[in-house]
């Protein structure tokens, strides 16, 4: 091996130690928390049709929300993606029409929600309040029936 290709390779191997070191502190000392920043995740729509069977009173999801890109009250502002999704009482035929034609509302009652928060705001008050006031519009403006709860596939901020 000429000269060089020693130097390279000392750095290569300093590189990965100091990378390995680092890691190993961060996680011992306690600042360093893996998954800290990762969101739980929602239960999948299948499982909650099969609890719902389980306990006799079955359920659809509703996934016809899709995924909506809005933009935050930052400037410049953030963009972010949910995708929305909810239960609702298997035999509701009634109430799953009402949700068909008011799908656009309810995807204008999340935008706006989105829209009129910072990212800052947002990641303050947390995923299961944002859920939670999504909810409450969504009940006013629904008259067939009412959504018990609003789950999330995607919830993601884009920085």
């Amino acid at each position: 091996m000429i000269k060089i290709q020693k130097i390279i390779l000392a750095l290569i191997v300093i590189s990965i130690f100091t990378v390995i070191i680092v890691t190993a502190v961060t996680i011992t000392t306690g600042k360093g928390i893996p998954g800290k920043n990762l969101r739980k995740t929602d239960p999948s729509p299948n499982s909650i049709v099969e609890k719902s069977k389980k306990s006799g009173t079955p359920e659809k999801i509703y996934t016809k929300l899709g995924t909506l890109r809005a933009l935050t009250a930052d400037v410049p502002p953030i963009p972010i993606v949910i995708t929305p999704y909810f239960s609702y009482p298997d035999n509701d035929k009634a109430f799953f029409e009402e949700l068909t034609s008011k799908n656009k509302k309810l995807q204008q009652i999340i935008l706006q929600y989105i829209n009129t928060k910072t990212q800052k705001e947002l990641s303050k008050i947390g995923e299961i309040k944002v859920k939670e006031d999504i909810l409450k519009q969504f009940n006013t403006a629904l008259i067939m029936g009412q959504i018990n709860t609003i789950y999330f596939d995607e919830y993601i901020f884009f920085e």
